[in-house]
């Protein structure tokens, strides 16, 4: 169902690591030099609401990892890592470029439901965003607008939505 695409809200989850690097690299273009080691001490993130663990998938650790090969081998410590580099107003400016909590509008439709932590979240529940859990979510249009901002230079092109589709036989 087309109500669907727009309606329908999913966890990003690590798909969501790729908007926030280049969310981090427009605030910040020296973010591309932010390393991090993955290592089980580092995956402990101390909150007000007290300390958090998060593994990478299968309790893998990836040692020293920098952008690239954090983005090749999802590593959640990292993502959260670089989120805690870039100040939250910042962040939530240049998520809103993405249509990330705000509203876009086109012509055909308007787009408002991607949320990053969603409203009065915890520390806890912002540091999950970078990975795509917690209170991160998104439609499948909405994952499709922000991989165009990806593919189109940085420029969010308002997208022309094919309503019916007639084939012609010669």
């Amino acid at each position: 169902k087309i109500s669907n695409i727009f309606s329908q809200l999913y966890s990003s989850g690590s798909t969501i690591k790729i908007i926030l690097t280049a969310a981090a690299l427009n605030i910040d273009s020296d973010m591309a030099d932010f390393e991090y080691d993955c290592t089980a001490e580092n995956h402990i993130y101390h909150t007000e609401q007290g300390d958090y663990r998060v593994s990478c998938a299968g309790n893998v650790y990836h040692g020293r990892v920098d952008m690239a090969e954090a983005i090749a081998d999802s590593c959640n410590g990292y993502f959260i890592s670089l989120l805690q580099q870039i100040p939250e107003d910042e962040l939530t400016e240049e998520l809103e470029n993405w249509g990330v909590d705000t509203t876009i509008s086109f012509d055909q439709f308007s787009y408002w439901d991607q949320t990053f932590s969603g409203e009065d979240a915890s520390e806890i529940e912002y540091l999950l965003g970078a990975i795509g859990q917690g209170n991160c979510s998104i439609t499948p249009i909405g994952l499709n607008l922000c991989t165009d901002v990806l593919l189109n230079s940085g420029r969010l092109q308002e997208p022309v939505m094919i309503q019916r589709l007639s084939l012609i036989h010669i």
